[in-house]
C-alpha cells in the first residue's frame, strides 16, 4: 500500500489535533483532542485492513519521509516499510497497543443547524493572520444586520488590547441573528474552502468543499 498526497494531509492534520492515531479497517480515519473540543474525521482513498495503533504520528510520519517512495505492509505487529525505489532499505515500525491510546467516541446525531454558511480558504488565511499580527486569540462568527462576518479580537477582561479586525463571510444574511466565539488555536483545519453548520450555539461543523473531511469543533461560552 502506497499512501496518496491527500491522505499524507490529512494525517499530518490530525498528528496537530492529537499525538496519536487508531487505524481502523476501512478506509475511514478519526481523531479528537484533549481535551475533546476538537473532533475530526476524513474519508480516504486506501483501504486499511487491519486495526493499527500508532503512539506518535509525527515520528511515524518522519519515518515515512526517510523513504522517497515508501509501500506499506500492514502486519498484526508492525507495518513494513520499503522504499519502491530501493528495496535494499526498509524499516519495521510497530504496533501500538491500543488500550493506550486516545479513544475517539462515536458522535450522537445532531439537531437541525440554527444556520449555515460559508468560509472560504481566504478568509481563514486572513483570520489566521490577523490574529497573529495583532495578538489577538478570540474569533467571533455573527450574523446580524443583513451579514455574516468573523470578528478578530481580544474578548478577555483582563486584556488591554482594543485591536480587531472584521472580514465579511457573507451578505444579505436573512437567518437569525447569532454571535459565537471560539479560541483561534481550535481552528487546526486543512486549507480549503469549508461549509459550516452552528449547532446550538455551542457547536461549528465544518465541512471541507473539496476532501471528505470534517470537524466538529466546539464553541466557547
Amino acid at each position: 500500500m502506497q499512501l496518496s498526497a491527500n491522505t499524507l494531509t490529512v494525517l499530518k492534520n490530525f498528528s496537530e489535533i492529537n499525538s496519536n492515531l487508531t487505524i481502523q479497517p476501512g478506509n475511514a480515519l478519526k481523531t479528537v483532542h484533549q481535551p475533546p473540543t476538537i473532533y475530526a474525521t476524513a474519508t480516504v482513498e486506501e483501504v486499511f485492513d487491519k486495526t493499527f495503533g500508532i503512539y506518535d504520528l509525527k515520528n511515524f510520519l518522519a519515518t515515512l519521509a526517510m523513504f522517497q517512495d515508501p509501500e506499506l505492509t500492514f502486519n498484526d505487529n508492525y507495518v513494513d516499510i520499503i522504499d519502491k525505489s530501493d528495496n535494499s532499505i526498509r524499516t519495521k515500525y510497530w504496533n501500538m497497543d491500543i488500550s493506550v491510546l486516545t479513544k475517539v467516541p462515536a458522535l450522537k446525531a445532531f439537531p437541525d443547524p440554527v444556520t449555515t454558511f460559508k468560509i472560504t480558504n481566504l478568509n481563514f488565511k486572513r483570520i489566521q493572520r490577523a490574529c497573529a499580527t495583532l495578538k489577538c486569540p478570540d474569533v467571533v462568527f455573527e450574523g446580524k444586520d443583513g451579514v455574516i462576518q468573523a470578528i478578530v479580537c481580544d474578548l478577555s477582561n483582563s486584556s488591554q488590547n482594543k485591536n480587531s479586525f472584521t472580514a465579511v463571510l457573507q451578505e444579505e444574511y436573512s437567518g437569525p441573528e447569532f454571535s459565537v466565539h471560539l479560541k483561534q488555536e481550535k481552528l487546526m483545519i486543512i486549507d480549503g474552502d469549508y461549509n459550516c453548520d452552528l449547532i446550538a450555539n455551542k457547536i461549528i461543523k465544518l465541512s471541507h468543499t473539496e476532501r471528505a473531511v470534517e470537524y466538529v469543533i466546539t464553541l466557547d461560552a
